[in-house]
């Protein structure tokens, strides 16, 4: 019993050192592509005023960890991301093996987050969404099961917003390649999008599917998509987009 009472006491001795351990151990912690300014607060709830990505700001991180789940091997946390144009938040979990799990995460951020200082070939646009599950190998997702919506879709230099359009997953993967695979739909936009997004395990995206344009559709816009080629007998035009991370 003496002996229990003394393992007691060391952890309990540890626990409360641990729980003051500051979060600037969590900045130093991080892989090269990620980086941590600001570093407040501990280990277990902190917050970084700066959360750099590829040396992207994308805004302030704020988290708490869940001590229980370290029980398991995993460190768990419910974490929030602000953004100056808009804010994610969720639960989070890394194992042993370095596998990042997420639940219930909501996002709503421009489509240029990643990339601040973008230039006039980017496309813009707001993404938001709901992400039920995701998993991420390396920083690559390998299941996916959300919902999302692009709003305000601009196409670079073009002269007004292309409409609202809805991607979705539904976390089943490609039985064939293994490839994540979501439906990307136009929401009542002036050009009629059906198409798919392909996410394959060597980091490449491909998007690929047929448009119309709507009556709703400016002439310009219009004249625009000609570039994609002749239109079937139904108006519609085959198109591809392809592309690495």
């Amino acid at each position: 019993m003496r002996a229990l009472l003394i393992g007691l006491g060391i952890l309990g001795v540890l626990g409360a050192v641990l729980a003051f351990l500051p979060a600037s151990l969590v900045a130093s912690r991080l892989p090269p592509s990620v980086g941590l300014d600001g570093p407040s607060g501990t280990i277990w709830s902190g917050r970084g005023e700066h959360l750099l990505i590829n040396g992207a700001d994308v805004g302030a991180l704020e988290w708490d960890v869940a001590p229980s789940a370290l029980l398991g091997g995993v460190v768990q946390a419910a974490i929030q991301l602000k953004h100056p144009s808009g804010e994610l938040h969720g639960t989070v979990r890394v194992g042993l093996g370095g596998r990042v799990v997420g639940d219930g995460i909501d996002l709503e951020l421009p489509l240029t987050t990643l990339h601040p200082n973008h230039g006039p070939d980017a496309w813009t646009g707001v993404l938001a969404g709901h992400i039920e599950h995701v998993e991420l190998e390396r920083g690559w997702p390998v299941a996916l099961r959300a919902t999302f919506t692009i709003n305000g879709l601009n196409a670079p230099q073009a002269p007004r917003p292309l409409g609202n359009f809805l991607l979705s997953f539904d976390g089943k993967a490609d039985p064939g390649t293994s490839d994540l695979v979501g439906l990307l739909r136009d929401l009542d936009a002036p050009i009629e999008v059906r198409a798919n997004l392909r996410l394959a395990a060597n980091r490449t995206y491909r998007i690929a599917g047929s448009l119309a344009p709507r009556a709703t559709l400016d002439p310009e816009t219009t004249q625009a998509l000609a570039f994609l080629g002749a239109a079937d007998a139904n108006g519609r035009r085959e198109f591809e987009i392809t592309g690495t991370f």
